[in-house]
């Protein structure tokens, strides 16, 4: 077994962007992340090679996996973060890089849900319900065989699927391609038809041994699943057909294909709540917090829309007088948007773990373009997030902060209330992008609310959005004790204006400048990102 070096590595556009992804690790963490396919890994390997590396994952596509990503021992250099940091990124990697992989394994499960399910025999309780309808149209509307056609998965062609009193090879084209202009295709648009043996080169569709033929559409409320045909040694006249009869049993048999679907369906969904579940509890789950940190009090509420959803949302104590705090928000709604706010909160405590080590706070203005280089070397072209991050010194009372395309914050100061001003691009658009720094006095009793585009870009009934001056009109005239009690203002205002629609993920955080220093703050980070992988 051997692991493709970055350099030496086939031009394989499949495994393209997941040896990407672990460049960029490397180079932002200092330790070697590489992924080895599962054509490189022969048998016993796993096991063998395992006691080389310091940790270990298998990436799988639902089905089967297709290799592994693992983190190599350390031969002679220190890495700029501790272990614990790396595996914990590596892992939070390996879950979204499965999530994608398993998605895009589904598209195809289900196009060929039906062919696959009606072609399973045995033992199966939907296959042998289809036989026992066939076997009840024949009986019941004086037929002599009956078969069945299914559309294949491309919808370009019938196969034949199952028979009764006929033996499958008798029947005629087997496979029809609807290309070739069968009477199935009519079928399936006009309803119904009656072939007889003598009428001409129609009677190339009906077995040798049979005169007569029926042919109906099975289909269902979402679209055409195949046709069933009714066969007889006797001429049939159509005025004498039990047509609703016949009709009747194709129904029944769209019906359970339809329930055979939806079973699978609910089983899919299941499952996947299941696994979001299990992805939500693999870290801090925390939507909600109310805590002391160094001359402030926080207070934040950060919900998502759906299981999954892209708001970030981080508060970190950097040392014993500094905190740092993040809030941020994705491109795009749930998975998609949760692999984009999962690589940033990742690169984020990355970055922040090699600042502690140099033992330098972190310049926002320079964070922020190296965060943004990273972002953009790990998402697509048309995925980005906006972000603000700050750094509050209880010292000097002064917040130093960047604002790369997100919201701008409302500083609260008495009856008087200013929006902060936006400094830079969005992170993940350009490689080179300049960003700023502004510098901001938080006195005690000051308020410095930040909020996601899902709370002002709320609307009511009649479309009309929440905008900042909901949140103005929340607290102005008011006079609050905590950070808690001005988020509860603001958030039951803006419930009342979307009347509880939950419409996208929403992050509400407040500041609140407090008059002496504690003596003991929150030594774990907040972390209320939406959701967490």
């Amino acid at each position: 077994m051997s692991t493709l070096p970055i350099s030496d590595r086939s031009n394989n556009t499949r495994d393209e962007w997941l040896y990407s992804t672990c460049q960029t690790f490397s180079d932002t963490t200092g330790w070697q992340l590489e992924f080895t396919p599962i054509e490189n890994l022969g048998l016993g390997d796993l096991s063998g090679h395992s006691l080389e590396w310091c940790w270990h994952s298998e990436l799988t596509n639902g089905i089967c996996p297709i290799g592994v990503i693992h983190l190599q021992l350390p031969d002679g250099f220190e890495p700029s973060v501790t272990f614990e940091s790396a595996y914990r990124l590596a892992d939070l990697i390996v879950v979204n890089i499965n999530r994608f992989l398993h998605q895009k394994t589904q598209v195809f499960e289900q196009a060929t849900e039906i062919g696959a399910l009606v072609g399973a025999k045995g033992g199966n309780d939907f296959y042998n319900r289809l036989r026992i309808l066939l076997r009840s149209a024949v009986c019941l509307s004086t037929f002599r065989a009956a078969a069945l056609f299914v559309l294949e998965p491309d919808g370009t062609a019938l196969r034949l699927r199952l028979t009764n009193h006929v033996e499958q090879r008798d029947v005629p084209f087997p496979r029809r391609s609807l290309g070739g202009l069968p009477p199935d295709l009519e079928v399936l648009d006009s309803g119904f038809m009656l072939l007889q043996r003598n009428e001409g080169s129609e009677e190339r569709w009906l077995p040798e041994s049979m005169n007569s033929g029926v042919c109906v559409p099975i289909q269902s409320q979402s679209g055409p699943i195949g046709t069933l045909w009714l066969f007889d040694r006797r001429f049939k006249e159509i005025e004498t057909l039990p047509s609703d009869l016949i009709a009747g049993f194709a129904h029944q048999i769209a019906d359970a294909f339809e329930r055979i679907v939806l079973l699978q369906e609910s089983a899919k969904c299941n499952r996947l709540s299941r696994e979001l579940d299990v992805i939500a509890s693999t870290t801090d789950d925390i939507r909600e917090v109310n805590a002391t940190y160094p001359g402030c009090d926080i207070a934040v509420r950060c919900l998502s829309r759906c299981e999954v959803g892209g708001d970030l949302c981080e508060i970190v104590p950097f040392d014993e007088r500094r905190t740092v705090f993040v809030i941020g928000d994705a491109s795009g709604d749930s998975v998609p948007a949760a692999m984009v706010m999962t690589a940033t909160r990742g690169a984020v405590h990355a970055l922040l773990e090699v600042s502690r080590l140099n033992e330098r706070c972190p310049v926002p203005e320079e964070f922020v373009g190296e965060l943004n280089r990273a972002i953009l070397h790990v998402t697509a072209a048309q995925q980005f997030i906006t972000l603000l991050f700050g750094v509050f010194d209880s010292r000097t009372r002064t917040l130093s902060y960047t604002n790369a395309g997100h919201c701008p914050p409302l500083h609260i100061r008495g009856d008087q209330i200013t929006a902060l001003d936006s400094q830079g691009l969005l992170l993940g658009v350009l490689g080179e992008a300049d960003y700023t720094m502004a510098e901001l006095s938080i006195e005690p009793d000051d308020m410095l609310v930040l909020f996601s585009d899902g709370i002002v870009e709320a609307r009511d009934r009649s479309e009309k959005m929440f905008r900042n001056e909901g949140i103005i009109d929340s607290v102005r005239g008011r006079r609050f004790e905590s950070a808690a009690e001005t988020l509860d203002a603001i958030w039951s205002r803006y419930e009342v204006h979307t009347g509880g629609r939950n419409l996208d993920d929403r992050t509400l955080m407040v500041i609140r400048g407090t008059i002496e220093k504690p003596a003991e703050f929150a030594e774990k980070p907040f972390s209320g990102s939406q959701p967490v992988f």
